[in-house]
């Protein structure tokens, strides 16, 4: 059979495989969050067996999810406790906020974040002197980057 351009160009728009893979796989390594404490997040279908699974995310049918349904609207009202709010005085929460930030800026996880080329290149630099220099100079950028925040949210 002979295809046209258009035809071969239509389907390849079509196949969404490695689209719907990047999402299974997002669901996947996420649905512990979803069903904890309870089971919250279902997969509705109907008796339909699919053929990847959804890590902890359960296949339910539509009577399930009606007895589901059923089960929360007979339930007794759930209250919600407010939490009680914490009076702080601004310049002690500008001190916490000022720690944290801190803290933040000493955590080499977070500087890989923030800095990703500095932390890349000192990583990677053999000399001493060099790696000495690159470490100082992401030290000031970290600074000027706190000072900005601190000028920015703490006034």
């Amino acid at each position: 059979m002979i295809s046209t351009k258009e035809t071969r160009i239509m389907s390849s728009r079509f196949n969404s495989s490695v689209s719907l893979e990047i999402y299974r796989n997002w669901f996947i390594s996420n649905s512990h969050k979803f069903n904890s404490p309870k089971e919250r997040v279902f997969r509705l279908s109907n008796n339909f067996h699919f053929e990847f699974s959804l890590g902890k995310i359960k296949d339910i049918n539509w009577n399930e999810f009606k007895n589901i349904c059923e089960k929360y609207k007979n339930a007794q009202e759930i209250i919600f406790e407010q939490s009680t709010k914490l009076k702080i005085e601004k310049s002690e929460r500008n001190k916490i906020i000022e720690n944290e930030l801190k803290n933040a800026l000493s955590d080499e996880k977070f500087l890989n974040e923030l800095f990703p080329m500095e932390m890349l290149l000192l990583k990677r630099e053999k000399n001493k002197e060099k790696q000495k220099e690159i470490s100082i100079q992401t030290k000031n950028k970290a600074n000027e980057f706190f000072e900005e925040i601190k000028r920015k949210i703490l006034k």
